[in-house]
């Protein structure tokens, strides 16, 4: 009855691009592990699919058999614990301190509040050197993240006000009143 979910917070750099700090999305700072075991979970199977960090609070959710509020911005990954072969979303994003980043699991789009960008592909150099932003003949990759972060920023904005406006999610008074009642 109990699923068991390991990941982790993004990685620092540790010299990798020259960089011995965190706040870029290279591979190494932004690909993190989430390995989960239990009930309904099939064994043994990589998925290869794109999945965000907030996703895992939309599991946890769908687990416990309540409801997220609705400025969660989240897919539960359920269905790939169940099917290794399936996907519940076509990219990822993130962002921090004027920077935001796509990736659809194959390619990186980086932009900077500056106009630079960064454009990578995973799969034929992973190494994240090869800055193929600004290239004619990676035009239409750009153009499409480029496109799917500005959908992303319209749709959310709606979103960024409201947290601060709702009343708790009623699973979360109820626990802090047992909490409060049993003196924790």
């Amino acid at each position: 009855d109990t699923m068991i979910v390991f990941t982790s917070d993004h990685g620092d750099a540790l010299g990798d691009h020259g960089l011995s700090y965190k706040g870029y999305f290279y591979e190494s700072m932004a690909h993190v592990p989430l390995i989960v075991r239990g009930p309904g979970v099939q064994s043994g199977v990589r998925c290869p699919s794109v999945v965000s960090g907030l996703d895992v609070v939309a599991l946890f959710y769908e687990v416990c058999g309540v409801d997220p509020p609705e400025t969660l911005q989240a897919v539960s990954p359920a269905p790939m614990l169940q099917d290794g072969a399936a996907s519940t979303r076509d990219a990822v994003f993130c962002e921090i301190g004027g920077r935001v980043m796509v990736c659809d699991g194959r390619w990186k789009y980086v932009h900077y509040a500056t106009g630079e960008a960064e454009l990578y592909d995973l799969e034929q150099e992973p190494q994240e050197v090869d800055n193929l932003a600004g290239r004619q003949e990676s035009a239409p990759q750009e153009a499409r993240l480029r496109g799917l972060l500005l959908e992303h920023w319209l749709r959310n904005q709606s979103q960024q006000q409201i947290p601060t406006r709702q009343p708790q999610h009623p699973f979360r008074v109820a626990l802090e009143r047992e909490f409060a009642r049993q003196g924790r």
